[in-house]
């Protein structure tokens, strides 16, 4: 049984799932049986002066006799025995000709002594037809600056963050929206002008194979000072019994992915989307609050997508809700909620996954009208006689749900976090108000002898 592990590293900057001045990296760790061998010639390139590659051969020549012998004694097995595989990985650029890493299927070698060189049978390969069980770990290492794609030996396993940055500053502005019954029978405008999402979260994949099988696979985040921020304004005239919701994306964000060729392809997005639920709705008028949303910088989340579960610790949202605001008299229940998802597939040796996180902020509020000749609000200092009586609530719903990379059905959905907060009963008083009593003015009674006659200013 024999181990290789190869590091892929960016090349000049940071290839980071947005920018964060850290660089972004993979570790691929293959095992092999006993007949197959993996050997990276960039971990050998030091000890040759030429490498010349074809479509059906390679050869690489040596600086001294002392490495050729020695390359001699060890890949000689290869012709021993037909069962015996070598796999020769030639880096980037070293063929000339090749982009990136590529898998020589070797069958057969013969060395020319006299010139140190080892010419060998074989064919470029893809990485899926030469690597049957595997480990392949994404992320960034921290304050490191490899060359791109350059074979590097980690010290010790657990050394690297395995995160790569995504990044979450996408402010989601909504013009008013305007939706209308088939029949007329009402009218619905919605806006949003400072909605958005800030931070960033980081992001890693893991993917664990045996013969071609995956036997564990997960996607985790952690996120870096993220909140989102919604003030819708719902704006309802109409009178109907019946209820009526609708949801709408406002933008589809794909954020910068990475990619191994021939390994591995990820690409992540966002999707932002509003939405409202309306029912029964009787009058006219425009709502409006505004909601905020944050999550724990040192919350952790881990994704398992074979045996679908999530694992989280400090994913309770904190909350935070503005006072709800009513223009004009109504009777409705509403419900008016935001939804900022991050969608994540990753497409690794023919093994494809999805899975994605939904942050749902919302309000719900039950308004209804009211009447008193003496003031229907009791803070009313104008003293309303109509007024709509306002019982909201609000909170945030957290999930994570993993699908079928082939066709989308959902596999398996779970709430990581549900959070709902009682805000303060409200009464908004409208049209005319309380007449104020009328008082009599109190005539003093005067007796003969006090009174006293004035005349243009003298009195008699």
């Amino acid at each position: 049984m024999g181990r290789t592990i190869l590091t892929w590293s960016p090349r000049n900057k940071t290839r980071s799932i947005g920018a964060d001045g850290l660089p972004a990296f993979a570790e691929f760790t293959v095992d092999t049986d006993d007949n197959t061998s993996i050997l990276s010639l960039e971990k050998i390139n030091y000890l040759l002066n030429s490498i010349h590659c074809t479509n059906t051969s390679m050869a690489v020549g040596f600086k001294d006799h002392a490495s050729f012998a020695y390359s001699k004694r060890s890949w000689n097995w290869v012709n021993r025995h037909d069962d015996h595989a070598l796999v020769m990985v030639a880096g980037t650029h070293q063929c000339g000709w090749n982009s990136h890493r590529i898998p020589f299927n070797v069958s057969d070698i013969v060395f020319d002594d006299h010139t140190k060189t080892a010419r060998m049978k074989g064919r470029p390969s893809e990485w899926k037809d030469v690597v049957d069980s595997f480990e392949l770990s994404v992320g960034r290492v921290a304050q490191r600056q490899e060359p791109h794609d350059v074979c590097v030996a980690p010290r010790k396993r657990g050394e690297h963050e395995k995160h790569l940055t995504l990044d979450f500053n996408h402010p989601w502005d909504l013009p008013e929206h305007e939706f209308t019954s088939p029949e007329d029978s009402f009218k619905v405008a919605l806006s949003c002008d400072k909605c958005g999402t800030h931070g960033s979260f980081d992001l890693g994949f893991y993917l664990r194979t045996h013969k071609k099988i995956p036997q564990a696979a997960s996607f985790t985040l952690t996120p870096n000072n993220v909140s989102a921020s919604i003030t819708p304004k719902l704006s309802v005239s109409g009178n109907f019994a019946e209820a009526y919701s609708k949801e709408f994306d406002i933008a589809r964000i794909p954020i910068y992915g990475y990619s191994i060729p021939g390994i591995l392809n990820l690409g992540p997005e966002v999707v932002f989307s509003l939405g409202f639920s309306l029912g029964p709705v009787s009058g006219s008028a425009s709502i409006s609050t505004g909601l905020s949303v944050g999550l724990q910088n040192l919350a952790e989340l881990k994704i398992e997508l074979i045996s679908p579960r999530v694992v989280h610790s400090g994913w309770t949202p904190q909350l935070h809700a503005e006072p709800v605001e009513i223009d004009a008299q109504i009777e409705a229940d509403v419900d008016v909620h935001a939804r900022a998802a991050i969608q994540l597939s990753a497409v690794a040796l023919g093994h494809g996954f999805e899975a994605g996180i939904n942050l749902r902020p919302y309000l719900d509020a039950s308004l209804t009208l009211a009447e008193s000749t003496t003031g229907v609000c009791p803070n009313d200092p104008k003293h309303h006689i109509f007024g709509v009586n306002l019982a909201p609530s609000v909170g945030v719903s957290l999930a994570a749900e993993i699908t079928n990379a082939s066709d989308g059905k959902s596999l398996a959905k779970m709430n990581i976090a549900n959070l709902k907060e009682q805000i303060p009963n409200a009464c908004f008083g409208f049209g005319p108000v309380v007449e104020a009593k009328r008082e009599v003015p109190h005539t003093p009674h005067l007796h003969g002898r006090h009174q006293r006659r004035y005349r243009h200013g003298v009195n008699s």
